[in-house]
């Protein structure tokens, strides 16, 4: 009886040479699909912060058909600042009241938040130390990294416990100061000038005062009433504080002035930020903290908190809500004002015919005309 040997031909497994083959191609198809996973989680978080502005845009139209105005960019109590006037006695306040976020709030389906505040009590005491605390998604712009990161201060500089936000007022071209007066380029005290005194240096929100739709004169399509803004690269840094009044946590001032021109302006000191210096001590002193702000376009000084632009995490540009509700990308390209004098917009009352396209859209009574290739 013959029988049949089948033979079993031996397995073989990869070879070094093809598996490293292997590993090589998945590193290369890993490589060219990163950047595309990256763009798109971008592109969805820059959706996600073009409805929160719309969100908000819609809110303050809202609030205006209920009021006839739009709201304070922030308030304040003269006798609180008393002996403290001008721009150390506004911009080093604690005592801050409503600002126009919590004002819209009941108007942004925030009813309930908005109802856990003692409006008779200053933001920064400790009745209101849980509101201030919330962190409400719509104020938070997805592609920030520091607004996860809580503000936090002495209770001379405003205390504790506050939630970060990212979007703030398009408040004047001055700097914040108290009755909403800027010194002229002298400083003189003997010359001050208004808010309401130069139409064409303001916005649409001041502080204690804010314009009526039918004041802006420009038009509400032409008109920039808010815009986005960057948290603050430390605790102690007051930038993007979605409860607190005051340049460069909920509303912007002088951010077309001396060092600070236009959004996501990199010059060095371009902010003015109470309390800087304990930002600065954050980051392990001035060299280190010059080594992180310049590249990451977020400079600033120590003094008070009277000048700030708008800023973004968006690649070359920022969010911004126009009055009539509507939602533009503003380029960090946008063309600005010839030169960068300090204060010479205040000074001449033809100046705002070279204004570029940055003030034109940002100031509400100027009378100049943009065009959307503009920006």
């Amino acid at each position: 009886m013959n029988k049949s040997i089948s033979r079993q031909r031996p397995s073989h497994g990869f070879t070094l040479v093809e598996l490293l083959v292997v590993i090589a191609i998945i590193g290369v198809l890993v490589s060219l699909l990163l950047p595309a996973v990256q763009a798109a989680r971008e592109a969805a978080r820059r959706t996600q912060c073009t409805n929160n502005v719309k969100q908000l845009g819609l809110g303050l139209l809202n609030y205006h058909d209920s009021r006839k105005r739009y709201p304070f960019a922030v308030t304040y109590e003269p006798d609180n600042i008393k002996n403290k006037g001008g721009m150390a006695g506004i911009g080093r306040n604690p005592l801050y009241g409503p600002n126009w976020i919590i004002e819209i709030l009941p108007f942004t389906e925030q009813q309930a938040l908005y109802k856990r505040f003692d409006l008779t009590q200053a933001i920064s005491a400790d009745i209101n130390r849980e509101p201030r605390a919330t962190v409400v998604a719509a104020l938070v712009c997805p592609s920030d990294p520091n607004a996860a990161q809580a503000f936090t201060a002495t209770p001379e500089q405003g205390s504790d416990n506050w939630a970060r936000g990212n979007y703030g007022a398009m408040s004047s071209l001055i700097h914040m100061q108290s009755g909403n007066f800027s010194y002229n380029k002298e400083k003189s005290a003997v010359t001050m000038m208004f808010w309401d005194g130069k139409p064409w240096t303001r916005g649409v929100m001041g502080g204690n005062i804010a314009l009526s739709m039918r004041q802006v004169e420009d038009g509400t399509s032409n008109t920039i009433v808010m815009a986005e803004v960057r948290a603050g690269v430390t605790p102690s840094d007051r930038r993007g504080i979605w409860a607190m009044g005051g340049a460069g946590a909920s509303s912007f001032w002088g951010h077309a002035t001396d060092d600070c021109i236009g959004p996501n302006s990199c010059l060095a000191g371009a902010d003015n930020i109470w309390g800087f210096s304990n930002v600065v001590a954050e980051l392990g002193g001035a060299a280190a903290a010059d080594g992180t702000l310049l590249p990451d376009c977020m400079p600033a000084g120590d003094g008070p908190s009277n000048q700030a632009t708008p800023r973004s995490a968006h690649a070359n540009g920022v969010m911004a809500g126009m009055g009539d509700g509507s939602v533009v990308f503003i380029s960090n390209s946008i063309s600005t004002h010839a030169g960068s004098s300090f204060n010479w917009i205040f000074e001449e009352d033809d100046a705002y015919l070279r204004y570029g396209a940055w003030e034109k859209l940002t100031c509400a009574q100027d009378g100049g005309v943009v065009n959307r290739n503009e920006f």
